[in-house]
């Protein structure tokens, strides 16, 4: 009966709505599968970009044919340079991953919302049973003091000889 006066305070539903937002392991696994998605269409994007790279090659080859008259000798050459590539293909292509990309993205923010929707109804239930159990207890406690006034009073009348012993 002295650990009813020590129940825990309720706290907030909107803090403990947070509170299980943000330590919910779906929530967080959803969260991180839209940040994959989102870069993922970010790569999907800078594939039509054109690609520039510095090289370098050195090479002993045999014939020569490189200059006229051409010569039965082994030649030296080395090249240095950039080399730009563009990837036409990938403008095509690009075009339909996004769009397919975009719509994974989208189902997995619905995925999200669904998740956090359930979340928000099991804590509503936890929060009205929680709700409910106090109002049982402080039933019960209302019911004790009134079966211990009931039983003072029968006693008192007993003791002055108002009530019989089957009524005790």
């Amino acid at each position: 009966y002295a650990d009813l006066d020590q129940l825990p305070t309720l706290v907030s539903y909107e803090e403990h709505l947070n509170q299980a937002l943000l330590g919910a392991y779906s929530i967080q696994l959803a969260n991180q599968e839209i940040e994959k998605g989102a870069l993922t269409l970010k790569q999907i994007s800078s594939s039509v970009l054109p690609k520039l790279s510095l090289f370098a090659d050195y090479g002993l080859n045999y014939p020569q044919n490189k200059t006229y008259p051409y010569a039965q000798a082994l030649y030296h050459i080395g090249q240095v340079g950039l080399k730009l590539n563009i990837p036409i293909s990938n403008l095509y292509h690009t075009k339909h991953q996004k769009n397919s990309q975009q719509i994974v993205m989208l189902q997995q923010q619905v995925e999200k919302e669904q998740q956090q929707d359930q979340l928000k109804n099991e804590l509503q239930t936890y929060v009205v049973k929680y709700q409910e159990s106090l109002d049982r207890i402080a039933l019960a406690e209302k019911t004790i003091r009134q079966t211990t006034e009931t039983l003072r009073i029968i006693r008192n009348s007993y003791f002055n000889q108002q009530a019989l012993l089957i009524d005790l």
